[in-house]
């Protein structure tokens, strides 16, 4: 019995050198230190021709803002609300959020719900190393950089960065592309009632 509990502790013991291992690999892998700088412009989308644009761009310059509180405050809580309503509890990952959608994709035997949080999803837009493509990979690297923009920044600087780099369609990066674009106002004028044409 003592020898059976030997090997059962020594398995234990490699396993969790080996997942350590792992974590510290993928760690070193990607810095987030300083922040990567974002976009520098809309994106525009041409034909084939080569001539006509896609996307009418409205403006041709990016612009960020420099605090939470340049936005308008529906804003972050809009955003907080729809996309991540436990933000400022977890971590980087949500372990409930990542529960609920293994046991519901489970469950259905398709992939219906997703669990990436705000910082995930900044992680994918900002760091190219986390890769787009939609395998358990990614989604591995994504929630280490999520863990390492979580050690690193302030909640209220992730929310910053996500609401003036994230793509919102149309060759847009950040709210204040968004908005200029779809209601042509700023992030700061932004009201609840405003929904995109």
């Amino acid at each position: 019995m003592v020898k059976g509990n030997a090997h059962f502790f020594s398995t234990g013991i490699l396993f969790f050198l080996i997942i350590t291992g792992a974590i510290a690999w993928q760690w070193s892998k990607i810095p987030v230190k300083p922040m990567p700088s974002g976009v520098t412009g809309p994106v525009k989308v041409y034909a084939g021709d080569g001539v006509t644009e896609i996307n009418p761009v409205k403006q041709e310059i990016h612009r960020e803002f420099d605090n939470l509180s340049d936005f308008s405050p529906y804003l972050p809580q809009a955003v907080i609300a729809s996309e991540d309503t436990r933000f400022y509890w977890h971590f980087g990952v949500d372990p409930y959020g990542l529960g609920r959608a293994i046991y519901i994709n489970l469950q259905d035997r398709d992939v219906k719900q997703g669990a990436s949080t705000l910082t995930q999803q900044l992680a994918r837009s900002l760091f190219s190393e986390v890769g787009r493509e939609n395998t358990a990979g990614r989604k591995i690297r994504e929630m280490f950089v999520a863990l390492k923009l979580e050690a690193v920044y302030s909640k209220d600087d992730i929310l910053k960065a996500y609401l003036n780099r994230v793509y919102l369609g149309a060759g847009n990066y950040g709210f204040e592309d968004a908005a200029q674009f779809y209601f042509d106002k700023s992030a700061q004028d932004l009201d609840v009632g405003k929904r995109p044409p």
